[in-house]
């Protein structure tokens, strides 16, 4: 392992720990907070707080900024090169995924990343969501597998 190896591997480990922290800060960890927030069921009460509503506007903020930095670079700092996924199209998969991730978001107050951090606070709520959302990816993974095999003929 070279030390560029090493210097990316702790970037990528101090990017993941900023993040979660920043979800526990933001309150977004708290699954009763996010489904206040996207349901504004308690505005103009104590119940819906502001403040993870602009830690999504923060975080959008230094997203585009890194996106800037990022085209503004001949070469990655640590990594061998840049990782690029390029959309040309919407996928419907994609689209259905997208639509199904922010439904559990409003029912469940979790996305996968709000449940990893979660699992300190709220060990089986969030352990709970995780374990469906495994069983969920295998399942469509093994149905889009399934999908993509040649037909047989009879």
């Amino acid at each position: 392992m070279t030390l560029r190896d090493v210097g990316e591997q702790a970037a990528m480990l101090l990017t993941g720990v900023l993040y979660g922290a920043g979800f526990v800060f933001a309150g977004l960890a708290d699954p009763a907070n996010v489904r206040a927030m996207l349901g504004f069921s308690g505005l103009g009460t104590d119940g819906w707080h502001a403040w993870p509503v602009f830690s999504l506007f923060v975080a959008l903020i230094v997203a585009m900024w890194g996106i800037r930095m990022g085209q503004r670079l001949r070469r990655p700092v640590l990594a061998r090169s840049f990782s690029r996924i390029i959309y040309d199209e919407m996928d419907l998969r994609a689209l259905i995924g997208a639509v199904l991730l922010g439904t559990g978001w409003g029912i469940a107050g979790f996305v996968p990343s709000t449940a990893l951090a979660a699992l300190t606070s709220v060990p089986f709520d969030a352990g709970l969501f995780l374990f469906g959302a495994i069983v969920g990816i295998v399942g469509v993974d093994l149905v889009a597998r399934r999908g993509n095999e040649p037909q047989k003929r009879l």
